[in-house]
């Protein structure tokens, strides 16, 4: 559920592209929409923000949501991955 709940949250960011019916577990995969973005340097903006996400390459990345992880949780990750992107 909190994958789903991921999922749908990055499909409302702009900038970002997820397509959301391969969101079916707990794993989220999920693209910048320009590939000239940086993923590695997003993902350490993320982690400065006490966000912890994996870049797959110069524009993809990968966020999981494991046990232990909230409903809050996920606002905030939401919250800090706009933030990030409108800076």
């Amino acid at each position: 559920e909190n994958g789903r709940i991921l999922g749908e949250g990055i499909a409302q960011i702009p900038g970002l592209h997820i397509d959301l019916a391969q969101v079916q577990t707990n794993l989220v995969w999920f693209d910048f929409a320009d590939e000239r973005s940086n993923a590695q340097r997003f993902v350490e903006l993320l982690r400065d923000r006490g966000v912890l996400m994996l870049a797959l390459g110069p524009s993809r990345l990968r966020a999981v949501t494991h046990y232990g992880i909230e409903r809050a949780d996920i606002e905030r990750t939401l919250q800090v991955v706009r933030e990030v992107m409108a800076a």
